[in-house]
């Protein structure tokens, strides 16, 4: 299998897909509700909410770079890479969802568009490849999915006890 579509179907899988380690990030984000959103983690100081608008500033950075916006800039720790905590409403969580799918129709189109022979190049001001990036993203995905993931059940089981 080509790198890229290799690259298209572990984004597929780990956004929408069956993947094998547990749930895809679109069936966790469509269970999640405002309450789940704005509570904070037991032992952390994060929202689910913002865990999920990290994702997405992440996923941004790399459309952007994938579109040859090689000014764009994303500082960790920074406000953009971590917003800072609020109160969600269900609309704010349908329009969350809409972000991530539309963010998800783009990188795929952006990977699919890709030079082939440009893969193996350094992202301007990076010391990792364009490959390396596209990788990274869908990897990212799924380190946070499982902490959206446990979150989740963390919230619902002390409900439901």
């Amino acid at each position: 299998m080509e790198l890229k579509s290799y690259l298209i179907h572990r984004y597929l899988d780990t956004y929408e897909g069956s993947p094998w380690y547990g749930t895809a990030i679109r069936t966790i984000l469509l269970q999640l509700t405002a309450t789940d959103l704005t509570a904070v983690i037991p032992g952390t100081d994060k929202q689910l909410g913002q865990i999920i608008l990290h994702m997405l500033a992440w996923r941004h950075f790399a459309l952007a770079h994938l579109n040859g916006q090689d000014d764009y800039r994303l500082e960790v720790n920074s406000p953009q890479d971590w917003p800072p905590k609020q109160e969600w409403t269900n609309d704010q969580v349908r329009a969350l969802v809409e972000q991530m799918d539309q963010n998800q129709k783009d990188l795929i189109q952006a990977i699919h568009e890709f030079p082939l022979n440009q893969l193996g190049e350094r992202v301007p001001g990076k010391n990792y490849s364009y490959a390396e990036l596209m990788e990274g993203v869908y990897t990212h995905d799924i380190y946070h999915a499982g902490q959206l993931q446990l979150g989740w059940r963390i919230f619902h089981q002390k409900t439901s006890s």
